[in-house]
């Protein structure tokens, strides 16, 4: 799903959450059914997560944020930056 993100530069809407010690990235994309992966950085390289992120052909929009683990302020700070 991911790379036919990519490939048609849908925007999406990224969701960042903690729940039970363990922090969540879900995708919203048109009206598909979400995407959601633990962040973690096997998860976030191995499912296409780290190029969506980077990718400057994708509109992402932040929905919120409720997190406090150390891979996420390394994903606000990459989504910032485009």
């Amino acid at each position: 799903m991911i790379e036919t993100i990519l490939q048609v530069k849908s925007p999406v809407v990224i969701d960042l959450q903690e729940m039970e010690g363990r922090s969540y990235l879900e995708i919203f994309v048109g009206r598909f059914p979400s995407l959601k992966f633990e962040v973690t950085p096997e998860n976030v390289m191995e499912n296409g997560v780290a190029e969506l992120i980077g990718s400057t052909d994708v509109v992402k929009i932040l929905k919120s944020i409720n997190s406090k683990r150390y891979l996420v302020p390394l994903i606000v700070k990459v989504l910032m930056i485009y």
